[in-house]
């Protein structure tokens, strides 16, 4: 198995990411294709970054299959780290996906996903920010997130986010799963005979703004976290869906 190139943020070791949970935008947009089964080939040329690679699912639908369906991967960045002075760091890349598979089971719902950013550390400042843009047959999700970071001291870390996403399709945007979709109020409505008849847990307007402390016990391997989200979906069918999450981890890496 291997993961494809795709967002800054998703390409982001768990054990390493800033917020309790990823972005939304970056699950929603098609950034978040999970391990696959493919091959891929990556480099550094100077200050060039570069990667490509061809996947298929992890079933392996695909063998013996004469329609067989494929997701297509590049990634290039710069890293100009010489720019912004000794010990700071600036990267910049971009990546592309574009899966052939109209069920969605190879790289997401998404025919071609487009996803450029960077990221920035100042001595204690940090910034990273990525901008998403994903098609299917016409429909388009677009987004952002932008999250700073400043390290208050050796241990402790404060990282704020904001994100927003817009969905051409209707109900195109779904509630983050772990924590708000998971209200009895937003399960689907169905009839007694199964069919759908509304989903409040779905909008195509969203926008969220997370403030978390981070306190490294003995770095990304040993650290804990905590982070406050408001948040905003629009449109549902139940209306505007607002919600705002606590929550606390504590990661350790074996």
């Amino acid at each position: 198995l291997d993961k494809p190139f795709s967002s800054i943020e998703e390409n982001t070791s768990s054990a390493s990411i800033l917020t309790i949970e990823r972005s939304l935008v970056n699950a929603v947009a098609g950034g978040a294709p999970g391990a696959l089964n493919g091959v891929s080939l990556s480099g550094t040329q100077s200050v060039l970054l570069y990667g490509a690679g061809v996947y298929t699912d992890t079933e392996n639908r695909n063998k013996d299959n004469e329609d067989a369906k494929y997701l297509f991967n590049a990634m290039a960045g710069v890293k100009l780290d010489a720019l912004v002075g000794e010990g700071n760091t600036l990267l910049l890349r971009g990546a592309y996906l574009n899966s052939d598979d109209p069920n969605g089971a190879v790289g997401g719902n998404f025919d071609d996903v487009i996803i450029v950013g960077g990221k920035l550390g100042l001595g204690a400042f940090g910034l990273q920010a990525e901008y998403f843009l994903s098609d299917n047959d016409g429909d388009e999700i677009k987004g952002f997130y932008v999250m700073p970071s400043f390290d208050i001291s050796e241990k402790l870390q404060l990282v704020g986010r904001l994100e927003m996403a817009d969905s051409d399709k209707a109900r195109g945007i779904q509630a983050p799963s772990r924590y708000a979709r998971r209200a009895a109020s937003l399960k689907d409505v169905v009839d007694d005979e199964g069919s759908t008849l509304a989903r409040p847990s779905r909008g195509d307007e969203y926008q969220s703004l997370y403030v978390g402390l981070n306190y490294y016990i003995t770095g990304n391997g040993n650290k804990l976290m905590f982070g406050v989200e408001a948040a905003e979906l629009d449109n549902t069918d139940a209306g505007k869906l607002e919600s705002m999450t606590v929550s606390t981890a504590w990661r350790m890496l074996f």
